[in-house]
């Protein structure tokens, strides 16, 4: 969080002058207190960073006018205030000091690129030299040192009054791509293969008697049509027959003649002299009646058309 408060204080102090909005609008940029009131003047603490100086310098020290800091109470910045829920101190300064102590390369760009791979901990002692506990101690002393009103150290902010560039600060483009950049140990991973062999599939087997269903048409209009049917071919134990079947608009076709007994089995019967009848013959008799309903559906169908 307090590395993201210090760019934008980079970035407006470089292209503030460039941005199209202020251009239109003539804006200037405004450095003390007093420009807040002045007209066509933009003034954001983030413009000049002493105002934030100020601020978090005086969290170290007694204030008997508006009463002592939580953060100068617990002796300055420690673990607790790396948790925006529990922080107490000014997190932006600690990040201007990392940079002065450092560089804003480690800053930006070198601790994030390690923090993935070693911890936000393990990169911090990396580039920093120190651990975190260390220099929260060294932060401290910082801060604390002097008086309340000394301003902070020549080169701890980018001076106001000369051009100054990101980029003669920071190179970007050495950000590691955390996802085009293999690790130092890429994880093992199998690859999905096809099976040398196809999966054994179950075939379907028809069951030796099938329940006779009798399918439900109900022609939107038409003419009651007889039809004849009779088959050119049946199996030897099927006698042969003469089918003729009455369909009406409003009723469920019905076979006129009545199949002989040794054509409608019951299947507690047949399940129980299935011994003495092959599959063959079954699946034979019910292909038959099955041909039988499917010629005559077709044919009320085209005649209701």
């Amino acid at each position: 969080e307090g590395a993201a408060i210090v760019f934008p204080s980079l970035f407006f102090q470089e292209k503030f002058e460039d941005l199209v909005y202020v251009q239109n609008h003539k804006l200037i940029k405004g450095l003390d207190w007093g420009d807040q009131y002045k007209e066509n003047t933009v003034f954001w603490q983030g413009l000049n960073p002493y105002f934030r100086w100020k601020g978090a310098k005086a969290e170290f020290y007694p204030n008997p006018e508006w009463g002592d800091s939580e953060c100068f109470l617990k002796g300055g910045f420690t673990k607790e205030d790396e948790s925006r829920s529990t922080e107490t101190c000014q997190v932006e300064m600690i990040n201007w000091y990392l940079a002065y102590i450092t560089s804003f390369q480690v800053l930006f760009v070198d601790l994030p690129s390690d923090m993935y791979t070693l911890g936000f901990a393990g990169a911090f002692e990396k580039h920093v030299g120190m651990t975190t506990e260390e220099f929260y101690k060294d932060y401290n002393t910082f801060m604390s040192s002097g008086e309340v009103t000394d301003p902070p150290p020549e080169g701890f902010f980018p001076s106001m009054n000369q051009p100054f560039k990101i980029s003669d600060v920071v190179d970007f483009s050495l950000v590691k791509n955390l996802y085009s950049t293999p690790p130092t140990q890429a994880p093992t991973i199998t690859p999905t293969t096809a099976p040398t062999t196809s999966p054994t599939i179950a075939p379907t087997i028809e069951p030796a008697i099938e329940p006779t269903v009798t399918p439900t048409m109900e022609p939107s209009a038409g003419p009651t049509v007889d039809i004849m049917i009779t088959p050119t071919a049946a199996p030897t134990s099927a006698p042969e027959s003469t089918t003729t079947q009455t369909t009406s608009p409003t009723s469920t076709p019905t076979a006129r003649s009545t199949p002989t007994s040794a054509d409608l089995v019951d299947t507690t019967l047949v399940q129980k002299s299935s011994s003495s009848r092959s599959i063959a013959q079954h699946t034979a008799r019910w292909k038959f009646w099955e041909s039988i309903f499917v010629l005559v559906y077709l044919v009320v169908i085209s005649s209701a058309g």
